[in-house]
């Protein structure tokens, strides 16, 4: 039978950034049977998990794309406001 997957299996299996679609940066895994792990990707994103709890994924820092796309919309506000 298989071994069921850990919260850290799915990080190893991200290649990018869930968020923006950012390159993964480095993969690291640690502790008890490695259930602890992180993920960085190159828009410094990271998410990572802990141990033998099996602690829920977290974001520990987050893809700044969704505030780039939110100061854009902002931008545009302000440029139709101010023409």
């Amino acid at each position: 039978m298989a071994e069921p997957m850990l919260r850290a299996d799915v990080l190893a299996l991200l290649s990018n950034c869930p968020v923006c679609g950012s390159a993964k940066a480095d993969f690291t895994r640690w502790g008890t049977e490695e259930k602890s792990a992180r993920v960085r990707f190159e828009c410094s994103a990271v998410f990572s998990t802990f141990g033998d709890a099996e602690i829920e994924v977290s974001n520990r820092d987050q893809c700044p794309a969704p505030s780039r796309v939110a100061a854009s919309a902002l931008e545009r506000e302000f440029s139709r406001g101010a023409a």
